[in-house]
């Protein structure tokens, strides 16, 4: 578990690179002077229904109610449990953002409104429209040729899925009209948030569509890659191993080292273990 933190921190270089530097180019798709499906409006982004960064706050919320509402007594397995429904939603944040910004290098699919924002010169002899755009407006050619798939979908599409299995996994029988209320919030939320890049011609409604898809099929693969199942009957599984973990791990990786696996077979609890909060081993 050791190679967790540079991976995530080599994520968000790369990242780092890819959304504020010019290092990595997009491609030079081909496009005509007088296409008007990129020719439309350009809208200043004052205003959003749902905002990405309300969403992602939201789901990285969801879990932390979940720990205050449980028992005292579960409180501490809960917590290592939030911890670590915490890092793997940042990482798999990062990784969903670096897998499309690749895709979006590599496609270089112009925005809806990118000839507004160009804005070529068609007076102008024996050149081409792409090389005038690229020779006057370098910056805005660059920025706005990252449309598909839209990153505010996969994030958004990511983020509602994520949170709305973890919600399903977790929430006891009992909370039977909460639990769908929550899962269709967020996942109505991350709609929204994606459809007003159509709305507002940030994005093509196919860069939007493939977006949801991508951050979906992230979500259900890391869910399910990491068995989120877990009620407070498992907590005393989970304390026995604890033991046997914590003077060898720190309290993060112990967190992953359990509830990746929550129902394999425990190891014998250890003599040496003498953390006053590990009463299975008293």
């Amino acid at each position: 578990m050791f190679y967790s933190l540079p991976i995530l921190v080599s994520f968000v270089v790369s990242l780092y690179f890819l959304e504020w530097t010019d290092v990595f180019k997009p491609a030079k798709s081909g496009f005509t002077c007088h296409d008007r499906s990129l020719s439309l409006p350009y809208i200043e982004p004052t205003h959003e229904v749902i905002p990405l960064l309300m969403l992602l706050s939201l789901a990285f919320a969801g879990p932390a109610i979940t720990v205050g509402t449980t028992p005292q007594t579960y409180k501490q397995i809960f917590t290592f449990y939030f911890f670590f429904c915490l890092g793997v939603h940042a990482f798999g944040l990062c990784a969903t953002a670096l897998i499309t910004d690749v895709l979006q290098l590599m496609t270089g699919s112009p925005a809806p409104y990118f000839l507004t924002v160009c804005k070529p010169n068609y007076t102008s002899l024996n050149v081409s429209c792409d090389t005038l755009c690229i020779i006057n407006f370098f910056i805005v050619v660059f920025s706005y040729r990252k449309s598909f798939p839209s990153q505010h979908a996969t994030l958004a599409s990511f983020a509602a899925v994520y949170v709305s299995m973890y919600f399903n996994s977790t929430l006891t029988d009992s909370s039977k009209l909460l639990k769908p209320l929550l899962v269709f919030s967020f996942i109505i939320s991350a709609i929204i948030c994606g459809l007003t890049r159509i709305i507002q011609y940030k994005n093509h409604a196919v860069d939007v569509y493939l977006g949801f898809l991508l951050g979906g099929a992230i979500a259900v693969y890391l869910v399910r890659l990491c068995d989120f199942h877990y009620s407070p009957s498992d907590a005393p599984l989970l304390q026995m191993r604890a033991c046997l973990l914590w003077e060898t791990s720190s309290p993060v990786t112990t967190a992953v080292l359990l509830l990746c696996s929550p129902r394999d077979p425990p190891a014998p609890c250890p003599t040496s273990a003498r953390r006053p909060s590990c009463t299975t081993c008293s």
